[in-house]
């Protein structure tokens, strides 16, 4: 099946320019979504040409259902030695060893990598020919060359090689030290120095590795030990203060308590390095010195930051504790700070202590500034109503209002909307129920709840005023869409019309960046690096570059999370456009309405890949294309290669005992779950058998996908009374409430992207 290319070819294919990621997109596409049917398909009348169809078999024979290990092997010994082997000859290992690599293009340092990986599995490489192979690589900013840095000073560790470490290292300029030495390896460098006598290095490098603020606490416990072997106990005693601040949690609890003793009033004084003040601040928690803590954190309010959110973490020690005054003694000395957790361990330890009215109160500051949180949302009305077989209670009216006033207008807010109108329904106050209804869709844009509110409180929506000219203003598109619901069957006025004027703030400037980062992603060599191995599937070193590359720019969370979705983009990986400008549209608490969105956006969050797979089997499951993509769109956020904790995998998250149940009624004896192919053509059939069984709602046929089938009848027979949104409310299994919540959502927001936006 593998031509035969010699060294002379790749010479030739090199200097045409055959090697260039870009060369093979539909190959590496074909890659990164498991289509291994395709590449099969490819390769069925003719042999691999190029470094990256090799490649391709490469991963072919590891990932398909047709995976092949030798075949792998042999083809990976072929890709690095430069021609065709067809049995294994550990003369071919000699000739790699003895020979440089003759060009590094991601697929060859990819390919070297795992030929590395499989010869230390089999044990054919002695130490000594692990560091020979290992230093052929170039040590370029690329995330292969660093994991064969990082293991070449592994290597070199287990032989107990300190120089060798000490060399490596010494001889990188400060630039590549930044990118080389992770955390594990600059400890290693440490320990080397110290084992050949150089303590006063060693214990400089111990003592930065330490503060940074990147450091796991795993790390600083080795830190700390080896710094007790090495140092003599004067040297270690008469480290500076901030120093041993880094080391106070992984320390010997009476050495410790020692130190706190003779240096209490440091702990009163600024404190200059961030990472030595918060494992301070770690300490005293644990300590639950809350006299301290405070004053601590009086001399160092400078490190404090919404984004660190150190508050919560001491909170969240503390409670933990179940130390709920000193939770509160701390955290409400400091009302200046409003990172939500802060708020939610006040609200979890006034809970714990039955003061229901401050517990509620910081409850729904919490969720006024972290709004996403399901959980908290639910508890949220678990006290806001009150169920007692049929009768319904309802907490004051004073509740109401504050938490309406305070959450953001967002999707989220639907539930606590909707139960706010039933809430003045059963009340019978009609005239401010019709009030709340004719603007409640600007205050929950883009929830499941606009449809629900439109169909339980259609009798009074049908007595509203429809503005004749919904287009005028935002006041008027708001009140015509109160009375539709958003669902396009009702909304003929303003289909394919110009709703930029009503676009959501901030909506249509982010539309722009992401368009204009792209140019940013291509015209950078280290995020152009990134994507490309994005775009062969190598996602996490692909995160690697970015994440180096944020840290270098000192980019912002928003900055980083640009890149990404133009990343996504450029290599054809929907997730991360998707998942990211989800993320960006949270942070900034923009609504996902695509209504409300411009096209730039609403099409980012709301694509739809793999359409050739999915019109044909939603045509041939006799289903919707929306229902497919709603479905998708929650299982795997579009992620071919997803895997829950429950083991179920790919982009419609099928179980491998449902896949081998669908395998054998379809006919199918070889599969991966992996495969989009295989994914929606399975998850298809699935949910046109859960549609036909649920009358062709896809409200009942998400509750079963999600919690079976047998649980649903289980629960129709127990809590359905004739209404389906009444009924939701009360299923007794949160996930698959959630889920058909918003599966129903993203089903419905298809609707409108065909509708509102013909896409």
């Amino acid at each position: 099946m593998l031509a035969i290319f010699t060294r002379r070819s790749i010479l030739f294919l090199l200097i045409f320019g055959s090697f260039s990621v870009f060369a093979q997109e539909s190959l590496h596409i074909w890659i990164k979504s498991h289509r291994w049917d395709l590449i099969q398909d490819s390769f069925k009348n003719r042999s691999p040409s190029k470094e990256s169809e090799v490649y391709s078999l490469i991963e072919y024979n590891d990932k398909s259902e047709d995976k092949n290990p030798e075949k792998r092997f042999l083809l990976l010994i072929s890709q690095v030695k430069g021609n065709f082997v067809n049995s294994y000859d550990r003369s071919d290992i000699n000739a790699i060893l003895a020979s440089s690599l003759p060009h590094q293009s991601i697929v060859l340092r990819l390919s070297f990598w795992k030929l590395y990986q499989e010869l230390v599995s089999r044990k054919i490489l002695n130490a000594q020919e692990q560091a020979i192979y290992l230093s052929k690589i170039s040590w370029d900013t690329d995330p292969v060359s660093k994991k064969a840095f990082d293991e070449l000073i592994k290597v070199h560790q287990d032989a107990e090689n300190n120089q060798a470490i000490i060399q490596l290292v010494n001889h990188l300029h400060k630039e590549e030290r930044k990118y080389y030495l992770n955390k594990e390896t600059w400890l290693r460098y440490a320990k080397a120095l110290a084992k050949s006598g150089d303590v006063v290095k060693a214990k400089e490098e111990y003592i930065a590795l330490a503060k940074d603020t990147e450091t796991p606490d795993y790390l600083r416990t080795f830190i700390y030990q080896d710094l007790k072997k090495f140092l003599t106990e004067d040297a270690f005693m008469n480290l500076k203060i901030e120093d041993v601040f880094c080391l106070l949690t992984v320390m010997k609890p009476e050495e410790a308590s020692e130190f706190f003793r003779k240096n209490k009033q440091e702990f009163h004084s600024r404190i200059p390095n961030p990472t030595s003040f918060y494992l301070a601040l770690k300490y005293l928690s644990i300590r639950n010195d809350t006299n301290t803590l405070i004053a601590l954190i009086l001399s160092n309010r400078n490190h404090l930051n919404p984004e660190d959110e150190y508050l919560g973490k001491v909170g969240e020690i503390l409670y933990f504790q179940k130390d709920y005054e000193s939770v509160l003694r701390v955290l409400e000395r400091f009302p200046e700070y409003h990172d939500a957790s802060k708020y939610k361990f006040l609200h979890l330890s006034y809970e714990k202590l039955g003061r229901n009215e401050q517990s509620i109160d910081y409850l729904i500051r919490y969720l006024a500034h972290y709004p996403f949180n399901l959980f908290y949302q639910d508890k949220l009305i678990e006290f806001l109503i009150t169920k007692q077989e049929t009768k319904i209670s309802y907490a004051n009216e004073h509740y109401w209002k504050k938490a309406i006033n305070e959450m953001p207008n967002l999707p989220v807010k639907g539930r606590l909307v909707y139960w706010y109108l039933r809430m003045l329904k059963d009340s019978g106050r009609e005239t401010e129920l019709k009030k709340e209804l004719q603007n409640y869709y600007e205050s929950i844009a883009g929830s499941y709840y606009t449809r629900v509110i439109r169909e339980e409180f259609q009798a009074i929506l049908s007595e509203l005023p429809e503005p004749q000219r919904p287009t005028d203003n935002k006041e008027s598109l708001f009140k015509y869409l109160s009375i539709s619901g958003g669902d396009p069957k009702y909304s003929t006025k303003i289909l394919k019309k110009n709703l930029g004027f009503a676009y959501f703030d901030r909506s249509f400037d982010l539309g722009v960046r992401l368009t204009n980062t792209q140019s940013k992603v291509k015209g950078d060599r280290l995020l152009s690096v990134a994507s490309d191995y994005f775009r062969i599937g190598e996602d996490g070193l692909g995160m690697s570059l970015v994440q180096f590359y944020a840290k270098e720019k000192n980019l912002s969370l928003m900055d980083k999370e640009e890149i990404l979705v133009a990343i996504g983009e450029i290599s054809h990986n929907t997730y991360y456009t998707a998942f990211y400008t989800r993320s960006l549209l949270k942070r900034l608490f923009i609504p996902d309405d695509p209504i409300l969105l411009p096209t730039s956006v609403s099409s980012r969050i709301f694509p739809r890949p793999h359409k050739d797979l999915v019109s044909k089997y939603s045509r041939e499951s006799n289903i919707s294309e929306d229902v497919v993509y709603a479905i998708m769109r929650q299982e795997s956020f579009y992620k071919e290669n997803a895997v829950s904790r429950s083991n179920a995998q790919g982009l419609m998250q099928i179980m491998p005992a449902t896949g081998r149940e669908l395998a054998k009624n379809l006919g199918v004896d070889s599969y991966t779950l992996f495969n989009p192919n295989t994914s929606i053509r399975f998850g298809s059939k699935f949910l046109a058998y859960l549609m036909r069984e649920n009358g062709n709602d896809m409200r009942w046929a998400s509750i079963a996908y999600n919690g079976g089938p047998g649980n649903l009848r289980k629960w129709k027979r127990n809590h359905y009374n004739g209404d389906f949104n009444h009924f939701l409310e009360d299923v007794p299994y949160k996930e698959s409430r959630d889920y058909c919540r918003i599966t129903v959502s993203n089903f419905y927001a298809y609707e409108i992207m065909r509708s509102f936006h013909g896409m």
